[in-house]
């Protein structure tokens, strides 16, 4: 999706927020006074950029409309976010999985380390049996 100027994004977050609260799409008149615009051509010019990449329709002629075709930016944050908590979730459950292969064994893990005696977690794992790709997987979702 092509990126939007701070004036087509201002326009076009108008547009959302003036259809949000009446339920009918703005004219141009009342685009421009929201906008600050003396002129409707600078808002002609902006719907039709909008319109260019994608945002938004509007009739050749006609009051009112304008139709916003996509709500895109916020269904590519979703999208990031989604993501995001996904990797985290995996993570999560690699290393709830890693830590109960101990028989029970509960660890405080501080800085890598076993809370308090100083030695490695790493070594610790390598010690009570933990082979190198379980020990692999527990240090990529610890973040180390």
């Amino acid at each position: 999706m092509k990126e939007l100027t701070e004036k087509q994004a201002a326009a076009l977050e108008c547009i959302k927020t003036f259809i949000q609260e009446r339920s009918y799409s703005p004219t141009t008149r009342e685009l421009a006074k929201e906008l600050g615009y003396q002129s409707t051509s600078t808002v002609h010019s902006l719907l039709d950029k909008l319109a260019e990449k994608g945002y938004i329709s509007k009739e050749a002629s006609g009051p009112r409309t304008i139709r916003i075709l996509k709500d895109l930016i916020s269904v590519e944050k979703a999208q990031e976010e989604n993501e995001r908590l996904r990797n985290a979730l995996t993570k999560a459950e690699v290393a709830i999985s890693a830590m109960a292969s101990f028989n029970g064994l509960e660890l405080m893990v501080h800085n890598w380390h076993l809370n308090g005696d100083g030695e490695p977690l790493d070594n610790f794992l390598a010690e009570n049996g933990m082979d190198n790709e379980l020990l692999e997987t527990v240090r990529s979702a610890l973040g180390k």
